[in-house]
């Protein structure tokens, strides 16, 4: 048994105290009211097991990160892979092949238009990587995007989301931000016919309470982008904290 292993099992039976004490007091708080203050020991695929040996379906799924299930043995095996190669990783003048033969691989299934991917750690990062790209690009100040969108909680992404109950307590938030109405294509070119729009960032499918696109919004919004040199920023979104990524 290595020193991690002894560690988690000789601590493991402290992790919600221990959590309470250096990270989060109200999640926990909130874990204990609720009943899932439990201790737990493993997980594989969709499912969780607690140090009673209880299985429980994980129905919330990690809000999407753990789309192919937990400690699927074929990504186990491929990480295993990656650090007994012992890789040159974060060579600060230089490359190393994985991020590139990766790159190449995203590329190969995106759209035609796709022609560069950048690695980023969460979807806020992505959002945030966006909003910069997209500035420096046009020489635009305006950044748009819809109401009830979440891209995020760093505070170029808190700034494109517009619902008060995630930005209320941070403001002021960046100047040059503004949001349409979803699913509106005529506000939207009114919005972009002032040509100092550098991006529009919409969630196809918006997370936040699941909303669909009106027919046509979509093509719609990307062909008004087109016209008025703004560029269409389609964000994805993933997870419950780092807000969506953009393509």
């Amino acid at each position: 048994m290595g020193w991690l292993s002894e560690l988690v099992e000789e601590r493991g039976a402290e992790a919600l105290d221990l959590h309470a004490q250096t990270v989060n007091p109200q999640f926990v708080r909130l874990l204990r009211t609720i009943g899932f203050d439990r201790r737990w020991a493993r997980a594989e695929g969709a499912y969780l097991w607690d140090s009673d040996g209880n299985r429980y379906l994980d129905a919330l799924g990690g809000f999407g990160m753990f789309n192919v299930g937990r400690n699927n043995p074929r990504v186990r095996e491929a990480l295993v892979e990656a650090l007994e190669l012992e890789r040159p990783g974060s060579v600060q003048i230089g490359v190393d092949a994985l991020p590139a033969l990766l790159a190449e691989e995203l590329l190969r299934r995106a759209p035609s238009s796709v022609g560069k991917a950048i690695f980023t750690s969460s979807g806020a990062e992505s959002v945030e990587a966006a909003l910069k790209l997209g500035r420096a690009a046009t020489g635009r100040p305006r950044v748009l995007s819809a109401e009830h969108a979440f891209h995020g909680l760093t505070l170029g992404a808190l700034s494109a989301t517009a619902a008060p109950e995630f930005t209320s307590r941070f403001g002021p938030l960046l100047p040059g931000f503004s949001q349409v109405p979803w699913g509106d294509l005529d506000v939207l070119e009114r919005e972009l016919a002032a040509e100092d729009v550098a991006l529009f960032i919409v969630e196809p499918v918006q997370g936040k309470g699941v909303n669909l696109p009106p027919p046509g919004y979509l093509a719609g919004s990307q062909e008004l982008c087109g016209r008025y040199g703004t560029l269409f920023c389609v964000a994805c979104s993933r997870s419950n904290t780092g807000g969506s990524s953009p393509i």
